[in-house]
C-alpha cells in the first residue's frame, strides 16, 4: 500500500486531506510543518509527499531542496498543494523537482488523479460478498 506524507500547517485541511487519501486506500501520515516532515522522511521514507508551500519553521521550498539534494529521497515525488497562485512559484517548484503543483482551493478528483499518475494503485480491501 502506498504511503503518502501530508505536510500542512492548517490542522483542518491536514485532517481533510488525510481522510480523503485514506478513503482512497492510501496509508497516510501527516506533519504540521516542513521540519517534522523532513524528520519523518529520514526515518520512514514515504512513496509521495503532498506539501504546502508556505509554512512556519521549514517551508515547502526548503523541503523540496532537501529532498532533491539527497540521493536517497530525490526520487520521492513531491506535489505542492498551496494557496500561492503565483506563476513564478509554480515554475520554480516544477523546475526544481516537484512533480505537481495545485492551488487551494482544490478539487479532490484532480488531486487524486495527479497522485494516481505518480503512484501505483492503492490497495483497497473489498469485503467478500
Amino acid at each position: 500500500m502506498a504511503k503518502i506524507l501530508v505536510v500542512e500547517n492548517d490542522l483542518a485541511l491536514r485532517i481533510l486531506v488525510t481522510q480523503l487519501l485514506e478513503l482512497e486506500g492510501y496509508t497516510v501520515v501527516a506533519a504540521e510543518n516542513g521540519a517534522v516532515a523532513l524528520e519523518f522522511v529520514e526515518n520512514e521514507p514515504p512513496d509521495l509527499v503532498l506539501c504546502d508551500l508556505l509554512m512556519p519553521e521549514v517551508d515547502g521550498y526548503q523541503v523540496l531542496h532537501r529532498l532533491m539534494q539527497n540521493p536517497l529521497t530525490a526520487s520521492i515525488p513531491l506535489i505542492f498543494l498551496t494557496a500561492s497562485a503565483l506563476p513564478s512559484d509554480r515554475e520554480y517548484c516544477l523546475e526544481n523537482g516537484a512533480k505537481g503543483f495545485m492551488t487551494k482551493p482544490f478539487h479532490h478528483l484532480e488531486l487524486l488523479d495527479l497522485i494516481s499518475n505518480l503512484l501505483p494503485e492503492p490497495n483497497v480491501s473489498v469485503p467478500n460478498l
